[in-house]
């Protein structure tokens, strides 16, 4: 489990494009390809899904209603003079500094189990792929789309730097060659 657990990890790092130091530059056309059919594939389905949602009156009909009935969430948050669900007053004690993004990260991912790990990690494998996209809404269908863009331009940086770099240089070096320039 553990090795397969760690293949996963690896995969989606490259299929987000975070981890592609040792892929040759065939195997990066070859991911370049993957991501775009990929993207097609998510493309596909959200403008199914906005079809759908076009076609279907009555949906709209019930998100009116909720919006008449004033209907919505609601989110209770602890304010430090409030009292708690037992009556006593909460401390005046400073409050935790918050964590950062990559600090929840860490944390989460340590408490997480390996199977439930290795569930997400699949799942996210397969959404990649363009695979498993049923039951997603358009906000889920749009954070993939924008991963799979965001691991494109990642993965073009990647396999152009060094035409990038060798430009810049010659840049560089014909900006010094230039008669009043210093």
């Amino acid at each position: 489990m553990e090795n397969e657990l760690k293949r996963l990890r690896l995969l989606t790092r490259r299929m987000t494009c975070k981890d592609l130091d040792g892929l040759t530059f065939p195997e990066l056309l070859s991911l370049k390809s993957h991501l775009q059919t990929a993207l097609l594939i998510v493309k596909d389905q959200t403008k199914k899904i906005e079809q759908l949602l076009k076609e279907d009156d009555g949906w709209m009909l019930i998100r009116r209603k909720d919006a008449e009935d004033g209907m919505g969430r609601e989110v209770s948050v602890p304010c430090k003079f409030s009292t708690s669900s037992t009556g006593e007053r909460q401390g005046d004690e400073a409050p935790a500094p918050p964590l950062s993004q990559l600090q929840l990260q860490f944390e989460r991912r340590n408490a997480e189990p390996m199977m439930i790990e290795y569930g997400r990690l699949w799942l996210l494998k397969e959404r990649m792929n363009g695979r498993q996209l049923d039951g997603m809404n358009n906000a889920e269908l749009a954070l993939l789309q924008a991963k799979i863009v965001h691991g494109l331009q990642e993965l073009h940086e990647h396999m152009y730097a060094p035409t990038m770099e060798k430009i810049a240089k010659k840049r560089r070096y014909l900006l010094r060659e230039v008669p009043g320039r210093s």
